[in-house]
């Protein structure tokens, strides 16, 4: 039967494959796809979204799949977020019906054709605002940024002793707050402010009319006039909307719970019943009993003038929706929104508004026109290539076999910079089977820097891919990068991708904690400093935000982590596309630059100088310190150059200069910050803070009771986890075992014993100095000394159990015991070891078990592992 059904399925979808949204099934069925291709976490939010709204239905009940499948359908086709899907009640609405709503993400395609993304920044930053439309405010504003601006606290709050503070850049009525200062808490209300936030805006009272206040006397009621500014500089108005707090609430904004009412553009007359975003509807208010539809707002031509009047002032932003108070001094300016809303519009009556309205901006011509100056393709990618051939077309392929469409939205821009093997060939074949899609550009070879910059004058998309010619992309990676930078933030100029390694080594990169671990989509680095990011290969751009940013041609190494830091640097926001995936190439023959940099000399002078200094100074002109975000970049990079030898030819001076640097850019890290890195071990940690204090001795590090260790009276670790001893062979002669292998002493132990535990009896491991080293520092100082040991035990038993140990100051750790790579013990882990008439395994509690060796016992064994 299950078949049968799958057939019809199949059958209907190839029906109906060219207009998926034409029947309710159809949609279900294409959903059901769509739902099953989305992460654990989008999922998780849909869930969340529908028991918001739709309390009643169980998420294993049919209903629930029917609307979170059409709800999965209707995000991707008609463009709309998770709310407003309910909101519109697109689950009763055909497919015409729906068509004719704005979403939020139609809403920002129209503002990122009419507005600037500078006159944006400025509306969101309330301050700057006001400085714009000071005459048009009536009332005074300040910002508090830092201490200096205490005595311009002290003038304000002498003639407004209670007032309204509000955290700049927030929206929704967030943090929002009526403050009433004493004289004897006036200072520590200024040092909250400080602490809360890096820019505090302290408002004079607005005292709304007695015609307001009869709505709800407890918030400031206010009206959202849109402005649109015309071609020839008429300004005309869309669908005003009247704000109405609720309860206690001292705000009336919609998403703080407040009622939201349609007004009539041309009488000021309320004409339709209030809806808050939960869809509940009023007609009459909860609090007062006031009629809400058939409201007259008072002096509405005046209203509209003063938003025209604003709206003058903003060219460069054509469509503003304009927060007004009607007062005593009749209408003022609360603030402008270059991201107005069209959600209260539409959820009060129920009807889409997008046709009048793309009349009104005459947005066919509108888009022939932005298109025109923008791009055809969505895509650019840029590949430069070196002597590449091998891997070449596996990367030239990816790009192609796009799900989002190679000939539609893509172009590919190759330079090859002057390849000597078979590249010119592959790149030519390319272009002529693309002619429209592929650039190929020849030049003499100068460095990956010069040729990503020449592709870069040649880029026309919307967004910017600098693909190194060895890796490649996952088939669905810009369709998913597409959506993220349509649906989550206009203000993100910059997304990564999680990259995984290919051929010669799996897994994920070491910086993929932060797809594990991040909260949002979005990392702000000031939040979370320690979520960087370093590689343009698995970066997408919006190519306007690479205006003025080129990549270093004096660098070798690092220039495309400076590039993403400068940008990212820039609004301190970037995006993570935790779907996509980018594949990175580690050659089994170590042929790739970064697996052969050791001895290329800038990467001891211009890496030092052009990217880490850079960075430093760069952060210090812009913030006026060096932020936690640049310290993370840049400890991240020292930390393999210090456990690292300086190859042997570099210059003794060059070798002094940089040893010399390095000790520099250790001042300007944070301890803290040093402790906190990931993908470094406790023993380095340990020798990075005595390079940074210039520490010959360990006197000022010691470890307490609880095993941990302190470096001047900082945790820096715990010896618990960090402990291990490995072997190299095991032999069984006799009843005797001999064991043989190496322990890591790090610089911090000075005194300690190591000993092997066989049957519950104590054997202490006396150790032999070697040659080798488990990590020479950049100054060629032992990081970690090896030593060897060797041990016989004799009067095996039958079954034997080994365990080890390290002793120090009645500090007891159990070690886990490793097996060299080296040492054909290596693969006990995925079976057994036989060793003459003995099997040797690993037990869950770091031990070895030796065992008499029967055929039962080891089928038993690989039942049990299987």
């Amino acid at each position: 039967m299950r078949k049968i059904i799958r057939k019809i399925n199949n059958f209907y979808m190839k029906i109906y494959k060219n207009n998926p949204a034409k029947t309710k099934r159809s949609r279900y069925l294409y959903g059901k796809e769509i739902y099953n291709d989305l992460d654990d976490k989008e999922k998780s939010r849909i869930r969340r979204t529908i028991k918001q709204y739709c309390p009643k239905i169980k998420i294993k009940s049919r209903k629930y799949r029917k609307i979170s499948r059409d709800l999965a359908f209707s995000k991707k086709h008609y463009k709309c977020a998770n709310n407003e899907y309910f909101m519109f009640d697109f689950w009763h609405k055909s497919d015409k019906k729906r068509k004719t709503f704005i979403t939020g993400i139609k809403k920002r395609e129209y503002i990122h054709m009419l507005n600037t993304d500078e006159s944006i920044e400025i509306l969101k930053d309330k301050y700057a605002t006001y400085e714009l439309f000071r005459d048009l405010y009536k009332r005074d504003v300040i910002e508090i940024n830092n201490e200096k601006d205490y005595k311009k606290y002290e003038e304000f709050i002498k003639k407004h002793p209670r007032f309204i503070k509000k955290s700049n850049n927030l929206a929704c009525g967030k943090s929002i707050e009526i403050i009433k200062i004493k004289e004897d808490n006036k200072k520590d209300i200024f040092d909250n402010f400080l602490e809360e936030s890096n820019s505090t805006i302290l408002e004079e009272l607005v005292i709304q009319s007695s015609e307001m206040s009869e709505l709800h006397p407890e918030s400031v009621n206010t009206v959202r006039i849109i402005t649109f500014l015309d071609e020839d500089g008429s300004i005309k108005i869309k669908y005003p909307f009247l704000r109405v707090g609720v309860g206690s609430s001292i705000v009336d904004n919609g998403g703080a719970g407040g009622i939201i009412c349609l007004i009539d553009e041309n009488t000021g007359i309320v004409i339709a019943d209030g809806v808050d975003e939960e869809c509940n509807f009023y007609k009459i208010h909860p609090d007062t009993g006031i009629k809400i539809k058939g409201f007259q707002i008072p002096e509405w031509e005046e209203a509209c003038n003063l938003a025209k009047k604003a709206q003058k002032l903003m060219k460069d932003a054509r469509l503003v929706g304009w927060d007004l108070a009607y007062t005593s001094k009749g209408w003022v300016i609360i603030e402008g929104n270059g991201h107005t809303q069209f959600i209260g519009q539409q959820i009060s009556d129920q009807i889409g508004k997008k046709e009048p309205f793309e009349e009104m901006i005459n947005y066919e011509k509108l888009k022939e026109d932005y298109e025109a100056k923008t791009s055809k393709y969505e895509f650019s990618v840029v590949i430069p290539v070196y002597n590449c051939e091998k891997y070449l077309k596996d990367a030239i392929d990816s790009v192609i076999n796009q799900t989002i469409g190679f000939e539609e939205n893509i172009e590919l821009i190759l330079v090859n910079d002057g390849s000597t093997d078979g590249t010119d060939e592959i790149c030519k074949n390319y272009k002529e089977k693309y002619p429209n899609n592929i650039k190929y550009i020849y030049q003499k070879n100068q460095g990956v820097s010069f040729a990503r910059n020449e592709g870069k004058k040649h880029v026309t998309g919307k967004y910017v891919n600098f693909l190194d010619a060895d890796d490649k992309w996952a088939k669905d990676a810009f369709q998913k990068v597409k959506d993220f930078f349509e649906q989550r933030n206009t203000r993100i100029d910059m997304v990564t991708c999680r990259q995984k390694f290919f051929e010669a080594k799996t897994g994920y990169a070491n910086l993929d904690y932060k797809f594990k671990e991040a909260k949002d989509y979005i990392v702000n680095i000031n939040k979370n400093p320690e979520y960087f990011t370093l590689s343009v290969s698995s970066t997408f751009f919006k190519t306007n935000s690479l205006k003025g940013h080129d990549f270093d041609t004096r660098l070798n190494y690092g220039e495309d982590a400076k590039l993403i830091t400068e940008i990212i640097l820039e609004k301190g926001i970037y995006g993570l596309v935790k779907n996509a995936v980018f594949y990175l190439r580690k050659r089994n023959d170590n042929t790739s630059l970064t697996q052969n940099s050791k001895t290329d000399i800038t990467k001891y002078t211009n890496t030092m100088n052009y990217y880490y200094k850079y960075l430093i100074d760069l952060s210090k002109e812009k913030y006026g310190f060096v932020i936690p975000y640049v310290q993370h970049v840049v400890i991240n990079g020292l930390k393999y150059r210090i456990s690292n030898q300086i190859p042997d030819d570099i210059d003794e001076k060059i070798r002094k200069e940089y040893i010399n640097t390095i000790i520099e850019l250790l001042q300007e890290i944070e301890d803290a910050i040093i402790i906190d890195t990931r993908n470094v071990n406790l023993n380095i940690k340990y020798y990075i803070l005595k390079q940074k204090y210039n520490d010959d001795n360990n006197k000022n590090c010691i470890i307490n009771s609880e095993k941990d260790v302190i470096y001047k009276d900082k945790k820096i670790g715990n010896l618990t986890g960090n402990k291990k001893l490995y072997l190299s062979s095991i032999n069984i002669f006799n009843n005797k075992i001999t064991l043989r292998g190496i322990y890591k002493f790090p610089l911090y132990i000075d005194t300690a014993k190591v000993y092997i535990e066989l049957n519950n009896k104590k054997y202490d491991l006396s150790f032999e100095k070697t040659k080798e080293f488990d990590k020479l520092s950049f100054k060629d100082e032992i990081i970690t000394e090896v030593k060897n040991f060797k041990l016989d035990i004799d009067n095996i038993k039958d079954v034997n159990k080994i365990k080890a140990y390290f002793e120090m100051e009645n500090i007891k750790i159990p070690l886990n015991i490793e097996l060299e790579e080296t040492s054909f013990l290596k693969n006990i882990n995925k079976n057994y070891i036989k060793i003459k008439s003995y099997m040797i395994t690993k037990s869950n509690d770091k031990a070895l078990i030796i065992k008499k060796y029967s055929l039962s016992r080891a089928i038993k064994h690989k039942i049990i592992n299987k």
